[in-house]
């Protein structure tokens, strides 16, 4: 049994015969698209609480909890007046994030409203296991591999969600539905509201740039992060290079182009290769765009150099990685091996 289905069982079997909570409780989010998807993914858990009273419905939760997993541990980490926070911890390594909140408005339809994507607008009730798609598309898209915004608000009230299509489009393969206005809200989005992209917490970018790189149709992703303009967001400094001629015979695509090429190489000749060794060959020439020489030549052609910009490429690429948060160990491991890039061979193992 999936992940996903497993937790939906188990919360549908503590729910289903109590009368208090009959019909109010109901799971919404990643773990019903997985569970649909029959994707075995340990989703976190979003519970939605239509009686209004979320704080109540947690206490007895975390009751019901304690009586079926006497060894386990499960505790509250977050409470305030809109969300409730639950860690139920399985084993040493293996814990299920549970998040409650209270219905928004008076219907499941208002409360679809407020959300992302139709995919994750689609809700089980608890009580019976019937399944509601209050936009009469959720299911339809997830069937169709599509994705679609539930308003023209969706980017304005919450900008992460520009990188979070496109992290679904990378680790999903699902396509933008053809009703969708994804490119012209995500151009007025840059154009109007810059502000807001800019604003948004770096670490946040940071987790959906490894989600979007990890994914088996990333090539597809970048694209649209190029196309969109949003890299820049990520790394302006990659977009920067996308458009770059290296002027080199032995380099024909830009910079920026080459180091995506490197990068998907990585990819897929080492299938279970680390992050930072990723992330060294999507940035490994990442200073060529700012630290070039021009040096003519006797026939009056000309021809650019690059000396030593495996050091400068390290040091941009350290305040790239810094400034969206990665660990200091992380940061490490993939300046050494830009620093080092030039005279690494291909037979060398390269243990990270």
């Amino acid at each position: 049994m999936i992940q996903c289905e497993r937790i939906i069982r188990f919360l549908h079997s503590i729910v289903k015969n109590n009368l208090k909570w009959k019909n109010k409780i109901y799971i919404v989010g990643s773990c019903v698209r997985n569970f649909i998807l029959k994707k075995d993914l340990l989703s976190d858990v979003d519970l939605i609480v239509t009686s209004k009273d979320a704080n109540e419905f947690s206490d007895w939760l975390i009751n019901r909890f304690s009586v079926f997993f006497k060894n386990k541990k499960i505790y509250s980490n977050f409470k305030n007046n809109t969300i409730i926070k639950l860690t139920l911890q399985l084993e040493e390594d293996e814990n299920i994030e549970i998040d409650i909140v209270n219905m928004k408005g008076n219907s499941l339809a208002d409360d679809s409203n407020t959300r992302d994507f139709t995919i994750n607008a689609i809700y089980i009730n608890l009580s019976d296991y019937i399944v509601y798609d209050p936009t009469c598309k959720g299911l339809i898209n997830l069937n169709n591999r599509e994705l679609l915004e539930i308003n023209s608000n969706v980017y304005i009230n919450d900008p992460l969600r520009a990188f979070r299509i496109i992290r679904f489009i990378s680790t999903l393969g699902f396509i933008i539905s053809n009703d969708s206005n994804f490119y012209s809200l995500i151009e007025n989005l840059i154009q109007n509201n810059d502000e807001l992209l800019e604003n948004i917490p770096k670490e946040r970018i940071r987790d959906e740039f490894i989600k979007i790189l990890n994914g088996h149709f990333v090539l597809y992703a970048l694209e649209i992060l190029i196309n969109t303009k949003l890299l820049k967001y990520i790394s302006f400094e990659l977009y920067d290079n996308i458009f770059f001629d290296q002027h080199d015979k032995s380099h024909i695509e830009t910079s920026g182009r080459h180091m995506i090429s490197v990068f998907l190489e990585i990819t897929n000749r080492y299938k279970n290769t680390s992050l930072e060794l990723k992330l060294a060959g999507l940035f490994h020439d990442i200073s060529k765009a700012y630290t070039y020489n021009i040096i003519p030549l006797s026939n009056g052609d000309f021809k650019y150099t690059y000396y030593k910009h495996e050091l400068s490429s390290a040091k941009l690429t350290e305040s790239i990685l810094n400034r969206l948060k990665f660990s200091k160990n992380s940061i490490n491991k993939v300046c050494f091996l830009i620093q080092n890039h030039t005279i690494i061979k291909e037979e060398e193992p390269i243990y990270l």
